[in-house]
């Protein structure tokens, strides 16, 4: 999972979408970051993803919160995800070794990068309304970001 997180958010940032580490809105987009990379596992479902960014969290390896107020408009059972820089380190350390995690890696990373190629649009307009929240009414960040195939907030 942490691999994954960290391709995705390194692609992002290199597609020019964001200066700085994103955060997936919620374990749906987690679940939405594997299904655009292909990184399909047979034990991947919604609980197990919940688990592991659960296990991941008290390993402090990323940070997870509610959704913050000035995106959500009101308190709601989501909680956002991204990578700390223990997090990123791991990852960077795992797909430095050769072997079938490196190329899933990698062949992650293309179609990531296809995937915001073909959605920059989308993703841009949406980092807009992040990026001027004052004038945005109560929860329009949160509703643009489920209109996302991957929800992201900053």
């Amino acid at each position: 999972m942490a691999v994954l997180m960290s391709v995705w958010d390194t692609e992002f940032r290199s597609a020019g979408l964001f200066d700085d580490r994103i955060y997936l809105a919620s374990t749906t987009a987690v679940a939405a970051v594997a299904t655009v990379a292909q990184w399909n596992l047979p034990t991947m479902t919604a609980a197990t993803i919940d688990q592991a960014l659960r296990e991941m969290f008290e390993a402090e390896l990323l940070y997870q919160s509610p959704v913050a107020l000035q995106f959500r408009g009101q308190y709601g059972p989501d909680r956002q995800v991204r990578l700390n820089c223990w997090g990123r380190r791991l990852a960077d350390r795992i797909t430095q070794r050769r072997g079938v995690i490196r190329d899933h890696a990698e062949s992650a990373r293309t179609r990531i990068r296809a995937h915001l190629s073909v959605h920059r649009d989308v993703y841009d307009q949406h980092m807009t309304v992040l990026a001027h929240l004052q004038q945005q009414p109560p929860g329009a960040a949160w509703r643009s970001a489920e209109q996302l195939p991957v929800g992201v907030l900053c």
